[in-house]
């Protein structure tokens, strides 16, 4: 099992036209992303692994930790390093801490740590 300790939401600002626009992202919307590359869509077992993982990430808050197998976690690791559309600098920048959280996903259970 891999453990992923979901990360402060993070705030993105972008300028466009010379205004400047904020906005949060939430890290079940960055894992959303990543969990509909179509690296991870391939084929039937494919769909049904970005299903139950979708719902892993849903309504995820800052601190939560969400386990994943090992398989899952490889996968959705290399999506993350490495995206079929790649990234948008500006905005994945900001948002680096998600990068991070899923990257760095430990082999042991933090809340198990706090015990």
């Amino acid at each position: 099992m891999h453990y992923i300790k979901v990360p402060e939401t993070v705030v993105i600002n972008l300028e466009m036209n010379g205004e400047s626009k904020v906005d949060e992202l939430p890290f079940s919307k960055f894992a959303e992303n990543a969990i509909y590359d179509p690296k991870l869509g391939k084929t039937a077992k494919d769909i049904v692994r970005v299903i139950k993982l979708k719902k892993k990430f849903d309504d995820t808050k800052p601190g939560d930790i969400i386990a994943l197998e090992d398989a899952d976690w490889e996968k959705l690791k290399d999506v993350v390093e490495s995206p079929t559309t790649g990234y948008n600098t500006r905005v994945m920048s900001q948002a680096y801490p998600y990068i991070e959280a899923i990257l760095e996903a430990t082999t042991e259970d933090p809340s198990k740590k706090e015990e």
